[in-house]
């Protein structure tokens, strides 16, 4: 008999084959599939890549009455505008501690009252674990300890939903911590997997990941 875990990875190899069989159809037809009102899967699909870090000038954190604000470049504020951006700091024990905030009229605000939206464990670089902290876990402390001890602190693209790693057919996508880069999570792309059908960008909410053309 096959046991329950066999059963369901069958069924996931299943699945994962209709999708392929089916956005390689769609490719040759020209028609592609709609996702979002974007066509995945045909002629306009193509190499998905990650987009860099903000530059730490495009941006300030600072501690005000009431709590911290985020100021935007223009390029950043209006391409943003009305939209969530993370904003990530590390705690003493290397938790990824963020807090979501939308863009208004090119800032972010932080009041002194707001809990951490979520904390990222890792093992090694590869991101382990999103958990929801406790509540009355602020975020402030947090950020303003990082600063003062130089530790990983920034913003970022990265909203944590993992669409991206979820709606990929042949699960190319994985989130990590790059060190070099402030310590962001981002998402890598495995090319040995991937068959730039584009589905990645669709879904990306903040185009992190991005169609090169």
């Amino acid at each position: 008999m096959v046991s329950s875990m066999n059963r369901n990875n069958i069924l996931a190899f299943i699945a994962v084959v209709v999708v392929m069989v089916y956005l390689a159809s769609a490719a040759m037809s020209g028609g592609g599939l709609k996702v979002l009102g974007k066509t995945i899967g045909s002629a306009y699909a193509g190499r998905p890549e990650v987009r860099p870090p903000f530059p730490r000038e495009s941006y300030s954190i600072e501690a005000v009455d009431g709590g911290v604000r985020v100021s935007l470049s223009e390029g950043i504020g209006s391409e943003y505008e009305g939209q969530y951006l993370s904003v990530y700091a590390y705690d003493d024990v290397g938790g990824h501690v963020v807090r979501f905030k939308r863009v208004v009229s090119g800032e972010m605000f932080i009041s002194d009252g707001e809990d951490a939206s979520f904390i990222v464990l890792f093992n090694g670089d590869k991101v382990s674990e999103i958990v929801k902290p406790d509540v009355g876990y602020r975020f402030n402390p947090v950020l303003l300890e990082a600063m003062d001890a130089s530790r990983n602190f920034g913003l970022e693209r990265c909203l944590l939903g993992k669409q991206g790693e979820t709606i990929c057919p042949v699960f190319a996508l994985e989130l990590v911590k790059d060190e070099g880069e402030y310590g962001r999570v981002k998402p890598v792309i495995d090319r040995n997997k991937c068959i730039e059908d584009g589905v990645c960008t669709v879904v990306c909410p903040t185009r992190l990941l991005y169609r090169e053309d």
